[in-house]
């Protein structure tokens, strides 16, 4: 018997352009690894049709040793993801890109190391709350950090919604 201990969860829904229903991300967790796989969500329960079985897909590579074991929150960009960590800061992942997975901790600039909200404003902007160190907004390039004497009322943040308008 392995004493690896496992247990599997529905982490986020998804919308998917060209879908045609919601995606569940779910992650299975292990002692040093995470699994991340799309699969459709379930219809609802009073919905005329059967929701079809979930298809597979092909597993996001995560590594809990060096990624992190604790997601925290996940966006979806475009094809995009992007994961919040405690401990690791935010991570991207890009499925087109050479190196998929892109770190982002406050080396490169973010506010603090633990992610707990992430958002997508209209102008394309990531927004990532944070346990401490108040908000860091991502402009593509470079991340802005705003704390309590230039932004939010309060160092930690646990959700971020952005106005459509």
């Amino acid at each position: 018997m392995s004493s690896e201990r496992a247990w599997m969860g529905f982490v986020s829904a998804l919308t998917v352009p060209g879908a045609m229903a919601p995606l569940l991300l779910c992650a299975s967790f292990g002692a040093s690894s995470v699994t991340l796989r799309a699969a459709p969500a379930p219809a609802p329960s009073n919905a005329a049709t059967p929701a079809p079985a979930p298809a597979s897909s092909a597993p996001i590579p995560w590594n809990a040793k060096t990624q992190g074991q604790f997601i925290t929150c996940l966006l979806q960009d475009g094809k995009k993801l992007w994961l919040g960590t405690e401990d690791q800061g935010a991570w991207e992942y890009d499925p087109e890109a050479s190196t998929p997975w892109k770190q982002f901790t406050t080396d490169s600039g973010l506010g603090d190391n633990d992610v707990y909200a992430l958002a997508r404003d209209r102008m394309g902007r990531i927004w990532a709350g944070h346990l401490s160190h108040g908000v860091s907004v991502f402009n593509g390039v470079s991340w802005h950090n705003y704390s309590v004497p230039d932004g939010p009322v309060g160092n930690r943040i646990y959700d971020i919604a952005c106005s459509p308008h």
